[in-house]
């Protein structure tokens, strides 16, 4: 079990939250973490922490007090789904959503500036040196619950569609993680 204690955000998200909920159709939530065993980065660290927030209710509470349909549901990740490697894509979601070049009632679908990619990457920078991970879904043949595309979604904060993700960052340096998730609501 990893270790997993909520925490005040040591960077404030929230003029880059106003700028995502202000464009499309997104919710964007997010909670930080501390998580004092020594920082190991990579894709079954990413695993362990996620289960540790889907187990615990006080890890995850943010979903919940962000959640506005009923009834909230939240269960184990199928064993198939997993975590990839995201350092600079992750950046380039938020970035897009953030200038609403991302989702299904975006105008415009194209990457993002590369000064609107800089700036969210100086938010999370502004804590060190981090790895960034992507839930992603499973794609093992013969599986019921991998043919439908969210069967990584492990939750009903989620709208289950083709614009939902799921980030976990973690600090090689400073004991924080930050888990963060991002759904067009249509």
């Amino acid at each position: 079990m990893t270790s997993l204690v909520p925490i005040d955000a040591p960077v404030a998200l929230e003029p880059l939250a106003a700028s995502i909920r202000a464009s499309s159709n997104f919710r964007f939530a997010w909670q930080w973490f501390s998580c004092p065993r020594a920082a190991r980065s990579g894709t079954a660290e990413a695993r362990r922490i996620l289960a540790a927030v889907i187990e615990r209710p006080d890890c995850h509470a943010f979903l919940i007090d962000s959640h506005d349909r009923q009834p909230f549901t939240i269960e184990p990740l199928h064993d198939h789904v997993g975590f990839v490697a995201a350092d600079g894509s992750f950046e380039q979601v938020l970035a897009r959503a953030a200038a609403d070049q991302l989702g299904a009632h975006s105008r415009i679908q194209s990457n993002a500036t590369p000064h609107h990619v800089s700036e969210v990457r100086a938010l999370f920078a502004a804590l060190g040196p981090h790895s960034a991970f992507e839930l992603t879904p499973g794609k093992v043949a013969g599986c019921p619950a991998c043919k439908h595309h969210n069967n990584h979604l492990f939750s009903s904060w989620f709208y289950g569609v083709a614009w939902d993700w799921l980030f976990c960052v973690r600090w090689t340096e400073q004991p924080f993680v930050w888990i963060g998730c991002l759904s067009d609501t249509d």
